[in-house]
C-alpha cells in the first residue's frame, strides 16, 4: 500500500483490500475481479447483465466498485467514461476526512494510481492540473511505481480537461 495523502488516501492492490477492515475505511475498487465478486457474478454460471445499472459502477455506503480492466482496448473506459471518473472523484470527496480511503486495483500499479493522480490534480490541488503530462511528472514524485495501462492512460490523456 502506498500512502498518497497521509492518513487519508492510499493506493493498493487486492492483497491490501483483503488486509483492511472495511468497517473502518472507505474503499474504491477499480478492477473487474473485485466488481464481479461484489456483484456475485462469474464468467461461467452467473454472467454479468450488461443492462444492469450496476454493470459498470456499484456504490453502497463506504464502498464503490468499478468494472474496469487494463486492456489495449479502452472500451470499458469509453462506456460513460468521464462520468465514471467524476463519480470516483466524488466518492473520494465524500469520504475524505471521515475515513481512510483505499483506492485499489488488481496490482495497485495502473487504475488505482490513475484515480488518485486525478484526485490530487483535479480536486485536492496537490499536483499540477495544467495537463496530463504535468500531473504525471508530479505524481511520479509521490508514487514512482505507477505503470498506467495503455487504455486508461490514453483515455485520461484524451479527456483530461473533461474530468473535473
Amino acid at each position: 500500500m502506498v500512502e498518497i495523502i497521509k492518513d487519508r488516501l492510499s493506493v493498493g492492490s487486492i492483497e491490501d483490500l483483503n488486509a483492511i477492515d472495511l468497517r473502518m475505511n472507505a474503499v474504491l475498487s477499480a478492477c473487474q475481479t473485485v466488481h464481479y465478486r461484489y456483484m456475485g457474478w462469474d464468467r461461467k454460471k452467473n454472467k454479468p447483465d450488461r443492462a444492469s445499472p450496476e454493470y459498470l459502477v456499484m456504490e453502497n455506503d463506504n464502498l464503490m466498485s468499478i468494472n474496469w480492466v487494463d486492456a489495449d482496448d479502452p472500451h470499458l473506459f469509453k462506456w460513460d467514461g468521464v462520468k465514471v471518473f467524476i463519480r470516483a472523484l466524488d466518492f473520494i470527496d465524500k469520504w475524505f476526512g471521515k475515513r481512510h480511503i483505499l483506492v485499489h486495483c488488481d496490482k495497485g500499479k495502473s487504475r488505482a494510481p490513475m484515480v488518485c493522480m486525478l484526485y490530487l490534480a483535479k480536486r485536492a490541488g496537490k499536483i499540477s492540473n495544467g495537463s496530463y503530462e504535468d500531473a504525471a511528472v508530479d505524481f511520479l514524485e509521490i508514487m514512482p511505481e505507477i505503470e498506467p495501462g495503455l487504455s486508461i492512460e490514453g483515455f485520461v490523456v484524451n479527456h483530461w480537461d473533461d474530468i473535473k
